[in-house]
């Protein structure tokens, strides 16, 4: 074993497989992703009239996960398991994620805990990202 933990590297495949990486990662002109901005988020989806962002999944404190628990990480997916995962309602906002919780709701806590140990290990980024933004104006 080399000096990396395992767990890390896999948690690493494991992000870039699910497209965690891809997706939580801002894109260029040239719909390339920007790796000084890794898992910090804001990276632009128009859906209609709405522009969704993907949230910073960084280890930064403020802005991204970096004060999450394993437990806290993986009860995020759990809460979208089963025919209960499929129904639960919109916010308060009206608005809905387009992450596909109910994909990943079931991996594994090791895979879940792979991956978590890879995010908290990131380079953190301070990136406040505006989830939903209708177009035209600041919701």
């Amino acid at each position: 074993s080399g000096c990396n933990h395992p767990s890390i590297e896999y948690g690493e495949y494991l992000s870039t497989l699910a497209g965690c990486t891809w997706c939580h990662t801002p894109i260029n002109a040239t719909q390339q992703s920007i790796p000084e901005q890794s898992l910090a988020g804001g990276h632009e989806f128009t859906i209609g009239t709405f522009v969704v962002r993907a949230g910073n999944i960084s280890s930064d404190k403020e802005t991204g996960i970096g004060n999450w628990s394993l437990d806290q990480f993986i009860a995020r997916f759990r809460q979208y398991q089963g025919e209960r995962g499929r129904t639960i309602p919109l916010g308060e906002d009206g608005f809905n994620s387009l992450m596909p919780w109910t994909m990943y709701a079931d991996i594994t806590d090791e895979d879940l805990g792979a991956i978590y140990t890879f995010l908290m290990q990131s380079e953190p980024r301070s990136n406040e990202v505006t989830t939903y933004e209708r177009l035209g104006s600041k919701l």
